[in-house]
């Protein structure tokens, strides 16, 4: 016996996984103040997740960068550090626009590292 699957044809007015993608938020989604802000905090998380991972010293490169500065064994890596950032300040930037109760769940190994480093960023007023 074979299946067969019917895919109907999508309407041109809506969101779809055959059609091509776009955006349902109508205007500018951030105002210019808006996404330099959030910009400026996705820098700063992506380069404080960087100088846990490979810095020992110096990691506000007060000086140029020297071999002993950088951690001689790794501990942590890179992969999930800017999708998680980017994810905790747009849902951090909802939750204060829309003054919405949310919990932020991350799991247990690298994402915690990722969360801190977001938590430390803390907007401050």
């Amino acid at each position: 016996m074979t299946s067969r699957v019917q895919v109907e044809e999508p309407s041109s007015l809506s969101l779809s996984a055959y059609g091509k993608a776009r955006s349902t938020v109508k205007g500018s989604p951030l105002s210019p103040e808006e996404l330099r802000k959030t910009h400026a905090y996705w820098r700063a998380c992506t380069y404080l997740a960087l100088g846990m991972i490979y810095l020992q010293a110096n990691p506000l490169l007060k000086e140029p960068l020297k071999p002993e500065h950088i951690k001689n064994r790794l501990l942590g890596h890179w992969g999930s550090s800017p999708g998680l950032a980017f994810t905790y300040i747009h849902l951090n930037r909802l939750i204060k626009k829309l003054d919405l109760d949310v919990i932020f769940m991350a799991g247990p190994r690298v994402s915690r590292g990722n969360l801190l480093r977001n938590l430390s960023r803390k907007e401050r007023g």
